[in-house]
């Protein structure tokens, strides 16, 4: 399994244009072959969100990003949001999940 990690520090005040923004999304990474998971996890302390992407394979990931949808989903990026970004990349070499995991709306 590949993980792609984006650290989004987000401007002051405008933390929910950015959640907003990820609501109002087109949707286009669920219909790419090999996409497992998308979460958005909002910080506790700080101003720095996680987008996480979890793919089948690198591969999987590599496609999304070279393909006409990855350009539709992110051409529609508001200005004065986001401060920075930087983006890392995992291989899981082990995963435990329950049958009873909750998802978070």
């Amino acid at each position: 399994m590949f993980i792609g990690v984006n650290l989004v520090q987000v401007n002051p005040g405008r933390e929910a244009d950015f959640e907003e923004g990820f609501r109002q999304r087109a949707g286009l990474v669920e219909r790419m072959p090999g996409f497992l998971a998308f979460e958005i996890w909002r910080p506790v302390d700080g101003r720095e969100y996680v987008v996480m992407t979890r793919w089948r394979s690198r591969q999987d990931h590599d496609a999304w990003i070279r393909s006409p949808e990855f350009m539709v989903a992110h051409g529609r990026a508001a200005s004065g949001i986001v401060a920075g970004a930087r983006v890392q990349f995992y291989e899981v070499i082990e995963s435990v999940t329950t049958e009873a995991q909750a998802e978070p709306r």
